[in-house]
């Protein structure tokens, strides 16, 4: 089945919402907070359809002072993970590192999350430390980093 990775609007929102609820124990952004994030500058939210059906969504983060994109949020629904749409939506993070003139992608994911971890592993991220407490529930959290090579003809 073909996945199509698509810029997230506000009439996502709601849709984004309940995926967040039904994938996370804790720490999820709700519509309001898809809304802002849509609407803010320099964010990158976006969603994988399979066929028309949605697979999975991202969040990207950028500073007007740094050269890292932050992976703020991804989330793939289990059925679809078999399509590859997690290494799908992080493809599409590395060409917009590249093409924002970013030079690394940077993350947190949890401890436990040893799925995301693997995931994380094999697609060149290194494991840089850890933040205690650093969720809502009290767990902790890997921070990763992925280097990003400059785009052609960039310095």
């Amino acid at each position: 089945m073909e996945v199509a990775i698509i810029p997230a609007t506000l009439a996502d929102c709601n849709d984004l919402a309940r995926m967040e609820e039904e994938l996370f124990a804790c720490d999820r952004i709700s519509s309001r907070q898809f809304r802002y994030l849509i609407g803010k500058t320099g964010n990158v939210v976006v969603k994988a359809l399979a066929g028309d059906r949605l697979a999975g969504a991202m969040v990207l983060l950028t500073r007007r002072s740094s050269r890292k994109l932050r992976l703020y949020s991804i989330a793939v629904f289990p059925w679809a993970r078999k399509l590859g749409v997690g290494k799908q939506l992080l493809a599409f993070a590395e060409q917009t590192a590249q093409r924002l003139g970013c030079r690394a992608i940077v993350l947190e994911v949890g401890v436990a999350n040893r799925e995301a971890r693997c995931l994380y592993a094999t697609s060149g991220f290194i494991e840089d430390g850890t933040k205690s407490g650093y969720y809502q529930d009290g767990s902790d959290a890997v921070h990763l980093v992925k280097q990003i090579s400059p785009s052609h003809g960039e310095p």
